[in-house]
């Protein structure tokens, strides 16, 4: 089983932090959650509910008490790179997506998304947005479709009643 330690390691890693941003979020120096990642201390008892609220699992995980990171039906969300691609590579899509990234950003994602995701800036709604999509069947609402040579958005139910050619399902707007 796993130390309290090396679960705030996982988790700090995991969500891209370093040792000083975590000791800010509590109010202790990046010397502390060292100590703490190393089992030489542990976190008081209102630092440890803190520390759990920020990653989004329960109290009980990070002490050691529970292999569930979170309670039941809940999702946990974690930041993560993934690839920012441009518009004519969202027509194409390749195979290997992230081969064509432009660059890579920070969004959330939940855990059980696979590797398909990627983000694309585009006019919606008459902004800038960018879209974060996965390929396949995704059941969502609003979807990317080759709209007549450009990416659009549109429900799932006009993309298919217009015989669009749907690109990917549509996670979230950043």
């Amino acid at each position: 089983m796993l130390t309290l330690g090396e679960r705030l390691k996982f988790l700090r890693t995991i969500h891209n932090k370093t040792q000083a941003e975590i000791g800010e979020i509590i109010g202790v120096g990046q010397s502390v959650i060292s100590n703490y990642e190393n089992d030489i201390t542990v976190p008081r008892t209102q630092n440890l509910v803190v520390l759990a609220r920020y990653f989004g699992v329960r109290v009980a995980y990070l002490i050691g008490d529970s292999k569930s990171m979170y309670e039941k039906g809940k999702k946990y969300i974690i930041s993560q790179k993934i690839p920012l691609v441009s518009h004519d590579t969202v027509l194409d899509l390749p195979k290997f997506i992230v081969t064509e990234a432009s660059e890579y950003i920070q969004a959330p994602i939940i855990e059980e998304i696979n590797a398909d995701i990627f983000a694309v800036k585009i006019m919606w709604q008459g902004r800038e947005a960018i879209l974060v999509a996965q390929r396949g069947e995704k059941k969502s609402k609003l979807v990317l479709c080759d709209k007549e040579g450009s990416v659009q958005v549109l429900t799932r139910e006009q993309a298919k009643k217009e015989k669009y050619r749907i690109l990917a399902s549509m996670l979230f707007v950043l």
